[in-house]
């Protein structure tokens, strides 16, 4: 039951890295970071419509990978990648629940950008040490 649980969090870890990268790139789309490519309304859209697949990836990796140390006996915050796996879904949800409730979104925009540069840093790490992790895991 544990090794399912690990094999379901790292392919949905995996997910979330690559989605999260979309969603970050077609952040930069939209505010113009790319001097090639023009920007319309479909890709802020499209930002949105992926943050929140992000979003639900986070979560149910973490909750796959927090019940898996549960039914270990470990702490979640026992690890660096728990705990920035716990730090991951404040931030997702400090991203997409104010996106979703605000209308006037302009109050929130270097809050937001200044979070998904940070997110984006520490899902590379978290990716990275999962990676990490997983080798060690199947090895032994």
């Amino acid at each position: 039951m544990v090794e399912i649980n690990i094999i379901i969090h790292i392919y949905l870890g995996i997910s979330s890295f690559i989605v999260g990268m979309i969603v970050i790139l077609l952040g930069m789309i939209v505010k113009g970071r790319f001097s090639f490519m023009k920007t319309n309304k479909k890709y802020f859209k499209t930002h949105k419509i992926v943050a929140y697949i992000f979003s639900i990836l986070i979560l149910t990796s973490f909750f796959f990978g927090f019940f898996s140390l549960i039914i270990e006996g470990q702490d979640v915050l026992q690890s660096i990648h728990g705990v920035f796996g716990l730090i991951l879904v404040i931030i997702v949800m400090l991203q997409v629940i104010p996106s979703m409730l605000i209308k006037n979104r302009i109050k929130i925009k270097g809050i937001h950008r200044y979070l998904g540069y940070i997110l984006s840093m520490i899902l590379t790490i978290q990716f990275i040490i999962g990676i990490i992790q997983a080798i060690s895991h199947f090895t032994e």
